[in-house]
């Protein structure tokens, strides 16, 4: 698996340097090192570690839905406490805990969108977004 980070969506192009790490199937580090999206070592997957600005994490509350419907509700979950239109951004959750908290993650929907077609058009398939801490 690849993992790579620290390049914030609106920064990142194709010529731009991007820390990797290659991991093994226990997630130990294989290799480290810093490429260009078209010089990234070939895997299966790709992970992808978003910079620490370029996702909002929020403590909620989630009813008890799953699948499409609560990812139908997560928008409405969140609405309040995003500034802007709920409409442009991708917003999904930890799994909910036995008292109902989870963890939200909001993304600008457009620059996820772009960045993920910058790592296919790279030849890499992002399996995984994970928000850094």
């Amino acid at each position: 698996m690849l993992q790579g980070w620290h390049l914030r969506f609106g920064d990142l192009r194709a010529d731009s340097l991007l820390a990797f790490e290659r991991l093994d199937g226990r997630r130990r580090i294989l290799q480290r090192g810093d490429a260009v999206l078209a010089a990234l070592p070939t895997t299966e997957d790709c992970e992808l570690v978003l910079h620490p600005f370029d996702a909002v994490l929020l403590d909620v509350r989630l009813p008890k839905l799953g699948g499409a419907r609560l990812a139908a509700a997560l928008p409405g979950i969140v609405e309040e406490r995003v500034s802007g239109d709920i409409d442009q951004v991708h917003v999904v959750s930890t799994p909910r805990a036995a008292d109902g908290s989870a963890t939200a993650v909001i993304v600008d929907r457009l620059l996820l969108r772009r960045t993920l077609d910058l790592f296919a058009r790279a030849g890499h398939r992002v399996g995984a977004v994970t928000p850094q801490p």
